[in-house]
């Protein structure tokens, strides 16, 4: 069977996902997907890579990752997680990081961990890693995943205004006039639909 598997974020395009596919969350992005009719969040793992130092702070969150029954991947999971999956990060590090580490984010470990179990698609939807300067300074390492991911035959899939492996000026050859006025439209919809999460922009 084809494996396609989703990845959540949290910027305008978070809802374009195929709902027939597999769906990964991290961190909050579940409040994001949609839910089943008696309002829980409908996907198919959740990522919790944080230390107890760097975890969100947010009560709702903390209350799903002790209540949810998907499984949650975790580099230090609680006993309060029941269905927490210990997430080993050396095997992916030397499987997927020859030159030295290089995972700046719960995205590219992610598909680090997609690729070590085997896909043929994955789609990312939600993130961009554009305007915030710590989430611009992940995004190298995101790309660089996908390229390993786009080299072993896997299909990637995202939406028309996302940033990742674009670029605003395709040098020597145009203006990129209009791939800019795309990102600033698709930016100005968020902000209306999102005016008091206006600086939320896909973290990692």
């Amino acid at each position: 069977d084809v494996r396609q598997v989703a990845i959540i974020g949290f910027a305008e395009h978070c809802d374009q996902y195929p709902r027939d596919w597999e769906i990964a969350c991290f961190n909050e992005s579940w409040l994001f997907v949609d839910t089943d009719e008696d309002d829980e969040p409908i996907y198919d793992r959740l990522y919790e890579l944080h230390g107890p130092l760097t975890i969100s702070t947010r009560e709702e969150h903390h209350w799903h990752l002790q209540e949810t029954e998907k499984p949650v991947y975790a580099f230090h999971p609680r006993d309060d997680w029941p269905s927490a999956v210990q997430l080993d990060p050396e095997p992916l590090l030397a499987e997927f990081c020859p030159a030295g580490p290089y995972m700046t984010n719960t995205v590219s470990w992610i598909i680090a961990h997609l690729l070590s179990e085997g896909v043929d698609e994955i789609g990312l939807y939600g993130l961009d890693f554009a305007t915030d300067k710590e989430f611009s300074h992940e995004r190298p390492s995101v790309e660089y995943m996908l390229g390993v991911a786009h080299g072993r035959g896997v299909k990637i899939t995202m939406p028309a205004e996302s940033d990742l492996l674009r670029c605003s000026v395709l040098y020597g050859v145009d203006d990129g006039e209009t791939l800019i006025e795309a990102k600033l439209l698709a930016e100005l919809n968020r902000m209306r639909k999102y005016p008091d999460n206006a600086e939320c922009c896909g973290a990692a």
